[in-house]
């Protein structure tokens, strides 16, 4: 029998749940809001049962748990079971946890948990971790660099009055805006947290992509098991009218203010020492912010399901009154990250 952890009550289990349920904002926007990509669900289903990119499987599904919740929660359990891609079953796995944690902690309970999603389900019920083995790399800058996933819901005002929106499941999430990392130094972490982006298919030469991001907040230890945290960041960037970063063909506004807000829970790996300090083991958190957006740019896959472009989206303020005109764009998003060991059965803590 599997020996699981205390279950957290409420939105203490999963932060995501209460960016999507305590934003008034968004929820009034989700009331009003129609898709930017219109499609029935049995489009969605059968997207989700055959699709060959995993990318617009993953992409489906998410749409499809937008618009049902709880009642997904079936086609989401058969499609988990059913899914070969290590990174879309990593996704549904995350979001069964955010829609049914008690009932999937029964599941996996009665039916065991499988070997690749048991470093998830560590993180999801406080499982013994067992035996762990780490590598690291004395010449990098961190300690700890965390991959995160990334899921967002973007409203776009796309006319005075009139909003569409759009769900960016993991993959697609980094496929047009890049995989993010969470960067933390021991001794600074609980204040200062930098975030890092690589982003592949913007260059025309080929190159990767690269921004770094420092966020400042605070920590709220609670307990022994977690640390409730608040970060935010405000920033000058480049910002490009066309609508895609780097596309200087309608101008450039080249001090442009950016605001993001970061919340969420982490909790501890407490046989993983760094410097005597217990490593994050995994983080759990959402995302508010304004950008701007020109779906009117977007360029689709084959049978129009997907923007696939790099770059195709960037973040603004309300408070910059040169690009307030702009913004158009009222994004909340999750984000999550745990522990995983490389192919090698070793833990990266920082490479």
């Amino acid at each position: 029998m599997i020996s699981f952890g205390p279950t957290p009550t409420g939105w203490e289990n999963d932060p995501s749940s209460a960016a999507y349920l305590g934003d008034y904002f968004a929820s009034q926007l989700r009331a009003v809001a129609q898709p930017i990509i219109p499609r029935l669900d049995s489009e969605l289903l059968e997207d989700i049962n055959s699709h060959s990119d995993p990318a617009v499987r993953e992409n489906a599904m998410f749409e499809y748990v937008y618009r049902h919740e709880r009642d997904a929660v079936p086609v989401l359990l058969k499609s988990w079971h059913g899914e070969e891609n290590d990174a879309v079953r990593t996704s549904y796995f995350e979001e069964l946890t955010r829609l049914d944690y008690s009932g999937l902690k029964l599941y996996l309970e009665s039916s065991g948990i499988p070997k690749d999603t048991y470093p998830l389900a560590i993180a999801a019920y406080r499982l013994d971790p067992g035996k762990r083995e780490t590598k690291t790399d004395p010449t990098e800058i961190f300690d700890q660099v965390l991959p995160l996933r990334i899921a967002l819901r973007e409203y776009v005002e796309v006319e005075p009055g009139k909003w569409m929106y759009h769900v960016f499941a993991p993959i697609q999430e980094t496929r047009v805006a890049g995989q993010l990392y969470a960067c933390s130094k021991v001794e600074t972490r609980a204040r200062q947290i930098v975030m890092t982006k690589h982003l592949e298919g913007l260059h025309s030469d080929g190159s990767l992509h690269l921004e770094n991001t420092l966020f400042c907040g605070r920590t709220l230890p609670k307990g022994e098991n977690t640390g409730s945290f608040s970060y935010a960041t405000a920033l000058r960037v480049p910002f490009y009218p066309s609508g895609r970063i780097g596309d200087q063909s309608e101008g450039i506004i080249r001090d442009a203010l950016i605001t993001v807000e970061r919340s969420g829970t982490n909790e501890p790996a407490d046989d993983i020492l760094i410097q005597g300090v217990p490593a994050v083991n995994n983080v759990t958190g959402f995302i508010h912010a304004w950008g701007f957006t020109r779906p009117d740019r977007a360029t689709f896959d084959a049978s129009g399901r997907m923007d696939q472009i790099a770059g195709l989206f960037h973040l603004g303020s309300l408070l910059d009154p040169r690009i307030r005109d702009y913004v158009n764009t009222y994004t909340i998003g999750t984000y999550r990250g745990a522990l995983a060991a490389d192919e090698d059965g070793k833990i990266p803590l920082n490479t």
